[in-house]
């Protein structure tokens, strides 16, 4: 393995003609944030799920969901951004809010809003309330989001009247949507519902899939980044118009076209997650990326290099980098 003085940054090559950047070192201050998942049970089946990947089962009790916590913050984090499964509708997720809490940490959640449909679930969060809501929501038409959550009905309504009732009670809330072949015709028609239903202020997200999931044979991952990349040019526009802060994530600028900002998830909070398995080491995301997501050679000639997050190394194995165009 060389490395190369190629500019803007020094890179690391690799067989075949892939580079990738040097993995940072990523200390941890008060103002890291960690993932920590406290269970893996959730209502929806989404195929491209990054949360529990071949079908693993984190049951995991009260007693260690807080010890998992105090852990993460004796390291340090000052944050922490809780996930599952549906961690608003696991038992264990009022104590690791408390616990968070009580040792003076920020606190967010990633969910599918589904449970906050319910206007209990969302007074329980008044008293101490997340610093932001990451609501998962990926498509408006209700057969669309039923089949992305693997059959599941009622998910469109539900989740849109969880972010409603969550915004209500003066929570901040990001949207997030995967984008795959059963919502790309829709994006468009997503992004107004937001502005309808939620307002302008309230941010949206596109996501990339990554192939590092539940179930990476569900074909309506089979997307290319060009393809999405086309959707996401004209949502970068829509955007513009509609008053919506956009944001992009895993796409190289070049798919879209536009020299816009693609989100680096430190970026929502999430420095580090925490190994679900054993729950006694943490991974630096910055040491993730730079391992999984790599460039091809003529990616070295763009001028947003410095700013592009490459392609999965998963993705470029399987399609390679021809589709890119350097800008």
């Amino acid at each position: 393995m060389t490395v190369s003085s190629d500019p803007p940054k020094m890179l690391v090559s690799e067989p075949g003609g892939t580079w990738r950047r040097p993995v940072p070192k990523a200390e941890i201050d008060p103002g890291s944030g960690v993932l920590v998942r406290v269970g893996s049970a959730c209502p929806h089946r989404c195929a491209f799920c990054t949360n529990v990947k071949g079908g693993a089962n984190l049951d995991l009790s009260e007693a260690e969901v807080v010890r998992r916590v105090s852990w993460v913050r004796d390291l340090g984090f000052g944050r922490v951004v809780f996930t599952g499964g549906e961690p608003l509708a696991l038992p264990t997720f009022p104590a690791a809010v408390e616990t968070a809490v009580r040792r003076g940490m920020i606190w967010d959640v990633l969910t599918n809003a589904r449970p906050a449909a319910d206007p209990a679930v969302v007074e329980r969060l008044r008293p101490h309330p997340p610093r932001l809501v990451i609501a998962s929501f990926h498509s408006p038409v209700p057969a669309v989001a039923s089949a992305i959550a693997g059959g599941v009905d009622g998910v469109a309504e539900a989740g849109a009247a969880g972010i409603e009732n969550l915004l209500a009670a003066d929570i901040p809330v990001m949207i997030h949507c995967v984008i795959q072949r059963l919502n790309l015709g829709h994006l468009q028609d997503l992004l107004s519902f937001s502005v309808e239903r939620f307002g302008s202020r309230i941010p949206v997200l596109f996501s990339f899939p990554l192939l590092d999931v539940r179930d990476p044979t569900w074909e309506p991952l089979a997307l290319r980044l060009t393809e999405a990349g086309r959707a996401a040019h004209m949502l970068s526009y829509l955007g513009e118009m509609l008053g919506v802060p956009l944001f992009f994530e895993s796409f190289p600028a070049c798919v879209i076209g536009r020299e816009i900002h693609v989100l680096d998830r430190s970026e929502l909070g999430t420095t580090h997650h925490l190994d679900d398995a054993s729950g006694v080491n943490v991974v630096s995301e910055a040491w993730a990326h730079g391992h999984n997501y790599v460039y091809g050679e003529r990616c070295l000639r763009c001028r947003v290099f410095a700013r592009c997050s490459g392609v999965h190394r998963k993705y470029a194995a399987r399609w390679g980098f021809g589709e890119l165009r350097p800008l």
